[in-house]
């Protein structure tokens, strides 16, 4: 009896060392993280705070030039499936839409489509009076969406503005079910310029029609499975707009403009960011896909942080890209 009780005894303290040792490692594992996190964060913080040093000293200068406007045609399903809180989301969720567009460089219009389409409202900077038209959608009747890209695109073509960019935001619960050649009028859209954003709701929705009307014309397909994301997704698509303005080289968010005789002055001093103590370092820009500065190391270990910026070299789109060790 006493060596079974003693083996037992010995049993026991092994169990529970291997679980004390568990806890031990666990919380290592734990605390190693939050080291790691807090470490992660602070280098985020120094980067930027040596981006925002380098390009607000010398001579590189911001551009406040007068934004390139935005010209957008809400494309809503008003068919009988989309009665009751969907329609209702759906206002809701064009209304949040309309109210983060710029109303001083930036129009919207709003057209629906069932059996036909209707041009609800024209393009105005007025968000209020689109707003208006958007509160007064009823659900009735079957699924055109070409009819209602078309509706959209005429709108869009006949008051055209040289300097703005050209966009219709489609949503639809259903499948087509009318001759109204969704795909063509996107062919059409897209010879204009016209990229078209789509969103189907519910799981009854053409996804794949709504995703090649999306690919077609270089805007984006979002799949939103109740009405409950559509606000959410709509912010997205404002995001999406305002990033793909940057990209082409418009100035909606300000970029900074590094002239091309800075770059060179930088390629010179590659010492320049020495005084903010950050080696190790890694300083890319480019302009478009052109690298033209390259400063600090040149290593194949993952940098643990990266932090890139959109600039305007020589008044050319470009980015540029900090990485910390």
């Amino acid at each position: 009896m006493h060596g079974q009780t003693r083996i037992e005894f010995i049993f026991g303290i092994v169990i529970f060392a291997i679980i004390v040792f568990y806890i031990v490692t666990q919380i290592n594992t734990v605390f190693s993280t939050i080291i790691s996190d807090y470490e992660i964060n602070n280098m985020k913080a120094e980067a930027l705070n040596s981006i925002i040093n380098l390009v607000e000293t010398g001579d590189i200068e911001k551009q406040y030039e007068a934004q390139v406007s935005v010209d957008v045609m809400l494309v809503n399903d008003i068919s009988g499936s989309m009665g009751g809180t969907k329609l209702q989301a759906a206002k809701d969720a064009a209304k949040y839409f309309i109210m983060i567009m710029d109303n001083t460089t930036d129009r919207s219009g709003l057209a629906t489509f069932n059996n036909t389409a209707y041009l609800d409202q024209g393009l105005t900077f007025e968000n209020a009076t689109v707003a208006i038209a958007i509160d007064a959608m009823i659900a009735q009747g079957m699924t055109g969406i070409g009819f209602g890209i078309d509706e959209a695109n005429t709108e869009l073509i006949n008051n055209d503005r040289i300097d703005a960019i050209k966009v219709e935001i489609l949503l639809s619960d259903g499948k087509e079910n009318q001759v109204s050649d969704p795909l063509g009028k996107a062919d059409q859209a897209d010879a204009y310029g016209i990229s078209i954003y789509t969103i189907g709701l519910g799981g009854d929705a053409d996804h794949d029609l709504l995703e090649d009307i999306a690919n077609n014309t270089d805007g984006k397909y979002y799949f939103a499975p109740s009405e409950s994301q559509l606000e959410e997704i709509y912010e997205d698509i404002a995001f999406e707009i305002k990033v793909k303005k940057t990209r082409v080289g418009l100035l909606a968010n300000r970029p900074y403009n590094l002239s091309e005789e800075k770059v060179e002055d930088l390629n010179e001093n590659c010492d320049m960011l020495d005084k903010f103590d950050i080696d190790p370092y890694r300083l890319r820009i480019y302009k478009s896909t052109e690298l033209v500065l390259f400063c600090g190391i040149d290593s194949l270990k993952p940098p643990k942080v990266s932090i890139m910026k959109y600039i305007l070299v020589g008044n050319v789109l470009g980015n540029l890209t900090l990485e910390l060790w």
